[in-house]
């Protein structure tokens, strides 16, 4: 396969029924993008937030890719600590995905005089991303079952790894895409209130999804939307206990 495919087949699963299941990643990412960019509240135009939007995908988009890759890379000991303690990383994910849920909302507060501020922001984005990633679990497309099939081999899982970023990069251009327009519209708004419930409303989404994780039922959300709306005989298992 080469690294075009494995790109061309991240972008085509959010075009196809495999969409519902990459519904564990869209809504939170997207909650993520706006909502960073709208507590900003600064008086910089719609078209400018939106470019900021992507700016502020971009530390989530690297953690979550460290991590997918890393677990899908099975011939590797990465992929073998990363399951060993994979419980303790999501309580810790669904902490930093809570924190950040309530930053939006208000409840918690960070002085952006601070001169650390940026940094923090970032790293809190980058583990914010790795923290959707130990919670995601991945159905097996037919293209990410040809990649999966070549992180088997200790021969080829370099490639296979390669491929996994080409697949996560084709994901995340159509996100980015969908992010930008979102931020776009969302700082179009006039009214101060209508924007702070926006801002409130993407926090909610990840407080949401943090309740899940930490109380290990992100399956069951995972499993809701498999079920409703990806028909059985799409259903395949995976390398490990994604299905």
């Amino acid at each position: 396969m080469s690294l075009m495919e494995a790109y061309f087949g991240g972008v085509h699963a959010l075009f196809s029924i495999w969409i519902f299941c990459l519904m564990q990643v869209i809504p939170f990412f997207l909650a993520f993008a706006v909502g960073a960019v709208m507590i900003e509240n600064s008086d910089k135009s719609p078209a400018v937030k939106a470019g900021r939007s992507l700016v502020n995908l971009a530390a989530p988009i690297i953690g979550f890719m460290l991590v997918f890759t890393g677990m899908g890379m099975t011939a590797t000991g990465i992929s073998k600590v990363i399951f060993e303690y994979l419980s303790l990383a999501n309580k810790f994910g669904g902490v930093i995905i809570g924190f950040v849920a309530l930053y939006f909302i208000g409840v918690v507060t960070i002085k952006k005089s601070l001169t650390a501020f940026g940094p923090i922001k970032h790293l809190t984005g980058f583990l914010f991303g790795a923290a959707i990633g130990f919670a995601y679990r991945p159905c097996v497309s037919p293209t990410l079952t040809k990649i999966y099939n070549i992180t088997q081999s200790g021969q080829t899982v370099g490639h296979g790894g390669v491929l996994l970023v080409f697949y996560t990069l084709g994901i995340f251009t159509v996100i980015c895409a969908v992010a930008a327009t979102l931020t776009w519209i969302a700082s179009s708004l006039t009214t101060m209130f209508v924007k702070s419930a926006v801002t409130k409303t993407c926090g909610a989404l990840l407080l949401a999804v943090s309740a899940l994780i930490l109380t290990n039922n992100m399956t069951i959300y995972k499993s809701y939307l498999v079920g409703r709306f990806v028909p059985q005989e799409y259903m395949m298992d995976d390398h490990g206990d994604h299905m």
